[in-house]
């Protein structure tokens, strides 16, 4: 008997802690999932889920800058807290509720919420996974103030989003690919309403046999826009699994007078598609593949060089006058090469 009641409750620990895992990124140990249990700290926790938040930036543009130390008896640990922290998409955040709002510049983050830490002991370690714990109980105890964000750009409803809603919206959508992970929030924003969330798109993601994602994605401004723009090939993942070939090639780019993101191109192929770069040098009229280095060329033109099975190759380059990608001919393009 106390070994069946042992099993079932190391398994009730081991499912509590891939729930929270999964959905907070919160790994309790066996002495905070027993303090749950004494002091309801599963109530208090539940009640500070709405304080739990996920970054919809871009990668690399934002950071937590470490806030003030406002009791000095606490200096050497606080000294071993990393200043900044670099934002990526996707990054949990927990709302430090001293202020109204999480959209304002007066807010503060930490990573963990006030229960979480209730058990931490304060003390001069160097395990960085502690020192973050200690930070946040040193917050919450008012010894010192959170993180804050730069630039305060991103302090909006639009990059910081409850935990619940960030994965029911973007999925899987973007963690497959490194730089579609890393685009502008408007990139990932129109593929989500343009294809994904359509009957169309609804069952299209990143293909499980996908070699060099290089050959999927391409990152260029092909309408000279100033801002990056992004060709991204997509599969049917049920198609997949039977073992047919359904893909698309869509094209975002921005255009400047709305300053916004839009679909610029999108094309069905049933055979397997990989993409690349050319560029088109217009006053010699001339094409060259991309060979792994920048032209530095000041009238090169940014193309997409597709690839099919058994099918000719072909360039695709943006026209002005009309908005759209015109395909160059491989006669066309090669002719010209040089």
């Amino acid at each position: 008997m106390a070994f069946i009641i042992g099993y079932f409750i190391y398994e009730y620990h081991t499912g509590i802690r891939q729930l929270l895992f999964e959905k907070f990124g919160w790994f309790p140990t066996t002495e905070q999932l027993e303090l749950m249990q004494e002091n309801k700290m599963m109530e208090r926790w539940q009640q500070e889920q709405k304080y739990f938040l996920r970054f919809a930036g871009e990668m690399y543009h934002a950071k937590l800058i470490k806030g003030k130390l406002l009791d000095q008896q606490y200096a050497d640990v606080y000294a071993k807290i990393t200043d900044s922290i670099s934002l990526g998409f996707g990054s949990h955040l927990c709302f430090v509720p001293q202020t109204t709002s999480p959209y304002k510049p007066d807010a503060r983050f930490v990573f963990a919420s006030e229960s979480e830490v209730d058990s931490v002991e304060i003390n001069n370690t160097n395990d960085a996974y502690r020192l973050g714990r200690i930070y946040a109980k040193l917050v919450y105890e008012g010894k010192a103030e959170g993180y804050r964000i730069v630039p305060e750009k991103f302090y909006a409803s639009k990059y910081l989003l409850p935990a619940d809603y960030f994965s029911d919206k973007y999925g899987s959508y973007f963690y497959r690919s490194p730089r579609m992970e890393a685009a502008d929030h408007d990139v990932k924003e129109v593929l989500l309403d343009e294809f994904f969330n359509t009957e169309e798109g609804e069952n299209f993601g990143y293909s499980q046999n996908n070699g060099d994602y290089r050959d999927y994605v391409v990152e260029r401004d092909f309408t000279q826009s100033g801002r990056a723009e992004f060709a991204i090939v997509l599969t049917d993942l049920e198609e997949e699994k039977l073992g047919r070939n359904k893909n698309v090639l869509i094209v975002v780019a921005y255009n400047p007078k709305e300053d916004s993101y839009y679909l610029l191109y999108k094309k069905m192929f049933y055979d397997k598609v990989k993409i690349g770069e050319y560029f088109y040098f217009n006053d010699e009229d001339r094409y060259r593949q991309y060979q792994g280095e920048d032209e530095q060329h000041e009238k090169v033109e940014y193309c997409i060089h597709v690839r099919v099975p058994d099918e000719p190759e072909r360039v695709l380059r943006y026209n002005k006058a009309f908005d759209n990608m015109e395909e160059i001919s491989e006669d066309e393009f090669q002719k010209a090469d040089f």
